[in-house]
């Protein structure tokens, strides 16, 4: 009789190769090692309830990973949005300090540039002519910008003028 250790161990090779995916080289398709395991699993001398307690272990152990696996994007995804926050916050600081002037330092060039970027004050009044077809109606910036800059009026849009720090 195996010892449950060593019964274990049997089962962390099942698990093995249900982790590793192996690709024909030639195709490229993923070669499908599911009749391996079946024979691992014959060859496993125990009864079905202690294989069954394995196998459920195995299935156990991996939603865990899942769980945590999703738990540390979820972190990872917000600490992804404070630096996003940070570098907003540093960005105005620099702005402030500069006052939109440029300056060039042994290890950086700070710089400014305008952009014009077309807001959407009211969807509902931009003529069709301007709407883009998707799913759904959405006014055709690009469009409506040629056309404020031209003649100066879409109802419903206007110019606005930003600044955006450049470093480099």
């Amino acid at each position: 009789m195996k010892s449950v250790y060593e019964i274990k161990s049997e089962f962390f090779a099942i698990q093995e190769l249900l982790e590793v995916e192996e690709f024909d080289e030639e195709t490229g398709e993923l070669i499908d090692n599911s009749e391996a395991i079946q024979e691992l699993l014959n060859e496993i001398e125990d009864d079905k309830s202690n294989k069954a307690d394995n196998i459920a272990f195995l299935v156990k152990q991996a939603n865990d990973s899942q769980a945590s696996i999703k738990a540390e994007i979820d972190r990872l995804n917000e600490r992804k949005k404070m630096f996003i926050r940070q570098e907003d916050k540093l960005k105005e600081l620099l702005t402030f300090l500069l006052g939109e002037e440029k300056l060039k330092t042994d290890k950086f060039t700070f710089s400014f540039r305008s952009s014009q970027s077309v807001e959407i004050i009211d969807a509902s009044l931009i003529p069709a002519e301007y709407l883009v077809v998707k799913e759904t109606f959405t006014p055709d910036k690009k469009r409506i910008k040629e056309v404020l800059a031209e003649f100066g009026t879409v109802p419903g849009a206007t110019i606005v003028v930003k600044k955006s720090l450049g470093v480099k």
